[in-house]
């Protein structure tokens, strides 16, 4: 078997997360938690820190 052909990664593999609509990523966020928006998930990409800024995702914060 060709292992060029096993490492190789279609187009329809490659997911762009950016890409994610707005509320998809909101309820990903609300399943993540306030920790891991502010240190991690924020980071991904533009839109993803766009969305770490809504003020619906802290309006209730469990500590």
């Amino acid at each position: 078997m060709d292992n060029d052909n096993e490492n190789s990664i279609s187009s329809e593999e490659v997911r762009n997360w950016a890409e994610l609509p707005f509320d998809v990523v909101s309820h990903i966020f609300l399943k993540v938690g306030v920790i891991d928006i502010l240190l991690r998930a924020q980071f991904v990409c533009s839109t993803w820190r766009r969305v770490s800024k809504e003020p619906l995702l802290f309006r209730s914060i469990r500590i």
